[in-house]
């Protein structure tokens, strides 16, 4: 994939979260959801503490994959996240 001398890897952007995880890992998807979220809201002018921003990435990718941020989504991954919270 980055065989090509015109390709800086370092450099690369890609706003597909799904695609970052199977390349990259949970970590790097982690970022890209956060990214993603400011973005959106940035042409708005909303800006939200990025301590909120990665609580929301941590449970959307707590179990190394992606959850939605629907109530069957989270739902069954927030009971365990906030219990460890506040233990």
């Amino acid at each position: 994939m980055f065989n090509f001398d015109f390709i800086h890897k370092n450099s690369l952007h890609c706003n597909d979260v799904s695609e970052t995880l199977k390349i990259y890992g949970v970590e790097a998807a982690r970022r890209a959801i956060i990214n993603e979220v400011v973005s959106v809201f940035k042409p708005y002018g909303i800006n939200v503490d990025f301590r909120h921003l990665s609580l929301i990435a941590d449970v959307m990718t707590y179990d190394g994959g992606i959850r939605t941020l629907t109530s069957r989504g989270v739902i069954r991954v927030t009971r365990i996240v906030l219990g460890q919270v506040f233990i």
